[in-house]
């Protein structure tokens, strides 16, 4: 199939940008680790996952800050709570996956350290809204009775 040069340019820039922004997210979660380098990583990593929470990767941003939100560093902690709060109000713009694996990584996070967080962690779950979810889902019950 012969494909005009502007689409194999457009094709040539996108693939460029996306393993560029893989590998940034590949050394954030190297630098993210290392405690001089963390505050700062995990701000960056915020920011994306609040500006953009549906763009490529966006499940091992969201796994960084859920890692974060019982964080003993007030100021990381506050940051992810934040912006885990942000992502659970404002992604009904977006599709909602990404709260659905917020949601469960939570979970996850919460079993693994037998319910032994920081009490800001859990409060993030309060700005979940169900309301939505909820009506949508009993309507097609109701036709079908």
């Amino acid at each position: 199939m012969n494909v005009s040069k502007d689409v194999k340019k457009m094709r040539y820039y996108e693939s460029t940008l996306l393993s560029a922004y893989k590998a940034y997210l590949q050394k954030l979660m190297v630098l993210e680790k290392v405690s001089l380098y963390q505050h700062a990583v995990v701000r960056c990593i915020c920011t994306l996952l609040d500006a953009v929470p549906h763009f490529n990767y966006c499940e091992s941003l969201v796994e960084v800050v859920v890692r974060n939100i019982s964080s003993s560093n007030e100021v990381i902690r506050k940051l992810c709570c934040d912006t885990i709060k942000s992502l659970f109000t404002n992604e009904g713009k977006h599709s909602g996956e990404v709260t659905g694996a917020a949601v469960r990584l939570i979970a996850n996070y919460v079993k693994a350290h037998n319910c032994q967080m920081h009490p800001d962690s859990i409060q993030v779950l309060i700005s979940l809204s169900f309301d939505e979810d909820l009506h949508r889902s009993e309507a097609p019950d109701k036709d079908k009775k």
